[in-house]
């Protein structure tokens, strides 16, 4: 990607350096060596050459919230909405922007906005989880990390999170079966081993979470093959080790059929 980008922008510079077009690819190219100041003036560029590029202002906007610069990243995303209401990037980049600076309510105006403007985008449905998350309208976020999954989750994570949302809600067997989604959604990709999303591994916690809920369910064999999976990751090794012991002690105290008490009769 980096590459192919390189080219383009080499390719452009040397077919019309002032044009807007020119300028955006150049500044992509500059963010995507993360030399945001560098990319900010390319995409100022932009915007002076055409003032009405409601894409480069948006782009400028998340230029500025690398920096931290939440007053002139939400300058940026208005002047992109006031040429293109219809902008989603725009509208979730107020969002990103009212969140961190902990205005949820505005925060969720906008990230509604965004998910308007692009409704089968998983990723403004799973911002707008969060938010109502944060401010505990579990019903809401559980819609929303439902939703999510259903209009094809980009990230992999809204049954990950519906599970640790049903988890915080103390509610165990819906905790279990979107633990057991996510697992079965990732197999389907054909994903395998020590799958990492947003540089986290999330299987070892729904393998320890599905190891104890069988435990508690006296569903041993189950159980058992959880936790013998929680022994590959070092996150989740010592409670995976307790967890066997357990099993073993509640297989050792359980009679088989073999051992079953036997009956006397008694004359009457």
């Amino acid at each position: 990607m980096t590459a192919e980008l390189t080219s383009l922008a080499h390719h452009c510079f040397e077919i019309n350096k002032y044009c807007p077009e020119t300028c955006c690819v150049v500044g992509n190219y500059y963010s995507i060596r993360s030399e945001h100041d560098k990319a900010i003036v390319y995409f100022q560029r932009a915007v002076k050459l055409n003032p009405n590029n409601s894409g480069a202002y948006t782009l400028m906007g998340h230029e500025f919230m690398e920096f931290k610069n939440t007053s002139a990243a939400c300058l940026a995303y208005r002047k992109a909405l006031q040429i293109d209401p219809k902008d989603f990037r725009a509208w979730y980049g107020l969002g990103q922007v009212y969140d961190i600076l902990k205005m949820s309510t505005y925060a969720i105006y906008y990230y509604n906005m965004a998910h308007k403007a692009r409704p089968q985008d998983s990723r403004m449905i799973m911002a707008l989880g969060d938010m109502y998350e944060k401010h505990q309208k579990f019903d809401d976020a559980k819609r929303c990390f439902w939703k999510a999954h259903c209009v094809a989750d980009m990230d992999g994570l809204a049954l990950l999170k519906l599970g640790k949302l049903y988890e915080k809600m103390n509610d165990q067997e819906q905790a279990a079966a979107s633990y057991s989604m996510f697992l079965k959604y990732l197999e389907e990709k054909g994903v395998s081993g020590y799958l990492k999303l947003n540089n986290v591994d999330h299987q070892p916690g729904c393998y320890r979470f599905l190891a104890e809920y069988c435990v508690n369910r006296n569903q041993l064999d189950e159980a058992y093959n959880y936790a013998q999976l929680c022994l590959e990751f070092d996150s989740t090794k010592e409670e995976a080790k307790g967890i066997l012991r357990r099993i073993s002690q509640l297989r050792t105290c359980t009679p088989t059929n073999d051992e079953s008490p036997e009956v006397i009769e008694v004359e009457s």
